[in-house]
């Protein structure tokens, strides 16, 4: 007889589809991403576009949309700083 799996804990985030207003904002999130590296080759905006919708999605079923958008973009600004765009 093998154990019974134990239930998960009930503070443990329960994993819910994402709403088509959760994808909305991400799609939008990914293409104001897209129109900031145009100076990029076609395929390397690809593969960051590919890269961060994933990301997003995963941390939107995580902690929710707002809060990966609000955690994401924050983290993008002070990456835009670092590069180039803050003097």
């Amino acid at each position: 007889m093998s154990p019974s799996p134990s239930p998960a804990p009930p503070s443990a985030p329960t994993s819910r589809p994402l709403t088509l207003a959760d994808r909305l904002r991400i799609e939008v999130a990914v293409w104001r991403l897209d129109t900031k590296l145009g100076e990029l080759p076609r395929r390397s905006r690809i593969a960051h576009r590919k890269e961060t919708r994933a990301n997003l999605r995963a941390a939107a079923l995580d902690v929710g949309s707002a809060k990966a958008l609000r955690l994401w973009g924050s983290k993008i600004r002070v990456s835009a700083c670092e590069l180039y765009l803050c003097s």
